[in-house]
């Protein structure tokens, strides 16, 4: 699975970056920092502790002919 950065993760498995940060923090989520610091996690990882969510419909309408 691709790495994902914790913005991106926050996306797919629509939970708090406060969460995440904590969970990368205490070592419920493993994860490693680039050599500019930045996090970089592997979505099987996430897929582990989280359930990714479905995109919800949008609202209002979608057929232009409407």
């Amino acid at each position: 699975m691709p790495k994902l950065s914790p913005r991106e993760a926050v996306r797919v498995y629509q939970v708090s970056r406060a969460t995440l940060m904590k969970a990368l923090q205490e070592g419920t989520v493993s994860a490693e920092k680039t050599d500019a610091g930045h996090w970089r996690i592997d979505g099987s990882e996430l897929a582990r502790v989280y359930q990714p969510r479905p995109t919800e419909e949008p609202v209002g309408r979608t057929d232009p002919e409407q």
